[in-house]
């Protein structure tokens, strides 16, 4: 079998998907090599010698798809690593003795990954079960490897040190073949937990009942500080109020960001529980309705900004996506086929809805009536396409400016704000120049005037 070799610019490519399906920073050199040597193994084990080969069998295959975005995540896990983390969770319960009774309790943990902290977790909430009759639990754990989830569900194990596992002996079933020991996680715990594939970085991924502790070690450590922020506020979201976050020893976050206080070992509560924070602002949702490939553009570079972005060619399917999904704002272009953007834009406005929306144009003298006409019929915001490479950041600012204005105001009911309005309640970031100077053809200087 001929030998599996990368180019430098599949190395490079193998790192651009990789930061892109997780959402990890661009500067983990360490990773990039263990990304490339699973890589490598799994193109190995398919019969691919060539990068584009093996990713062209990826895009026609989901099992592969699960493989790959395998070989590029990093797991590390181990039984009750971090040990005082589990003390502290076992004395937190034990310290209200008086209502283990009756108590139910549900735990979080984040990139799970293969399993192993959600059943320790497990062993001590199994061993205060048998004490304490009346009492339960529920342990829910996702990641953004199926791999592992599929793995976490079996709850079977292989070369499992014992003697290095607190009281591990009464949590596992053990199967002996062929001289060696398998391990089966007792099922009075793997039946209270639970595994779904979901992504940190992704709202969708959190459940809808809060829980009492979330867990999420030795993860943030991957990411930039601006998905630091969008991960904790998203985790934040899924804790009842007199519930706690734990991260990982070697992390630490900005408390007053999130209204937090320490209770010691990277575990947090918030400050003050009557304050209620609207985490679930983040993150926001767009919906791009363009048939060029601006749409493909959004979809990319916003999502690197931790904003989820839907897509679709045309007006008509918008409408069903708007039923299926709950949108913050939209951008529209003009131009589409079917029904166009401004006949889409006045229908839109009449049947009510507030949600905020660009235009994305094409700008040219043609097209400068019908940009005039979104603007006083239901348009915040307008953004030349042949600037936007150029201007990403403000673009997004745009948005968030537009989409922070539309959730102060909160009332549903209200007429949605319109451009001239928007502008002049927030903070411009445009230049404001000392002249403005404007020219005219025959005709111009008598209407200007």
């Amino acid at each position: 079998m001929a030998e599996v070799r990368l180019r430098p610019s599949d190395r490079n490519l193998i790192y651009d998907l990789a930061h892109k399906l997780t959402g990890t920073a661009e500067d983990q050199s360490m990773q990039h090599e263990v990304f490339i040597t699973n890589v490598l193994r799994r193109m190995s084990q398919v019969g691919k010698v060539d990068l584009m080969s093996y990713l062209d069998y990826v895009s026609t295959s989901e099992v592969e798809i699960a493989q790959f975005i395998s070989a590029v995540t990093i797991h590390t896990t181990s039984w009750f690593r971090e040990l005082p983390h589990y003390k502290l969770l076992e004395r937190t319960l034990l310290a209200g003795q008086t209502k283990l009774k009756t108590k139910r309790v549900r735990i979080l943990s984040a990139a799970c990954s293969t399993g192993e902290e959600v059943y320790s977790f497990g062993m001590i909430l199994e061993m205060i079960r048998r004490n304490y009759p009346g009492f339960e639990y529920e342990m829910v754990g996702f990641d953004i490897d199926p791999i592992c989830i599929q793995k976490a569900e079996t709850g079977f194990y292989q070369g499992i040190d014992l003697a290095s596992i607190p009281k591990a002996h009464h949590h596992f079933l053990i199967q002996s073949k062929n001289g060696e020991n398998n391990y089966v996680i007792d099922p009075e715990i793997r039946r209270r937990a639970y595994f779904h594939v979901g992504n940190l970085l992704d709202s969708d991924s959190f459940l809808n009942d809060p829980f009492d502790f979330v867990f999420c070690r030795n993860v943030l450590i991957y990411f930039s500080r601006e998905k630091i922020n969008l991960i904790v506020g998203n985790l934040l979201s899924m804790i009842k109020m007199e519930g706690s976050l734990t991260l990982g020893h070697s992390e630490a976050i900005d408390a007053k960001r999130f209204n937090l206080s320490s209770n010691g070992e990277s575990t947090y509560h918030r400050v003050d529980d009557t304050k209620v924070i609207t985490f679930r602002e983040r993150p926001i949702t767009v919906l791009s309705i363009d048939n060029t490939r601006v749409r493909l553009w959004l979809a990319t570079v916003l999502a690197e900004h931790g904003i989820k972005v839907i897509t679709t060619e045309t007006t008509e399917s918008a409408a069903e996506i708007l039923n299926r999904n709950k949108v913050d704002l939209i951008t529209l272009d003009l131009n589409l086929p079917g029904q166009n953007g401004i006949s889409w834009l006045a229908t839109f406005r009449k049947e009510g809805s507030t949600i905020p929306v660009i235009l994305l144009t094409e700008t040219s003298a043609e097209q400068v009536p019908d940009v005039l006409e979104a603007l006083s019929g239901g348009s915040q915001d307008y953004v030349d396409k042949s600037h936007l490479e150029d201007n990403t950041n403000d673009f997004i600012d745009r948005i968030r400016d537009l989409v922070k204005a539309s959730r102060a105001r909160g009332d549903e009911g209200q007429k949605p704000l319109m451009f001239s309005e928007f502008r002049g309640k927030i903070e411009s970031r445009l230049f404001r120049p000392e002249v403005i100077l404007l020219g005219a053809s025959t005709g111009g200087t008598e209407a200007l005037c």
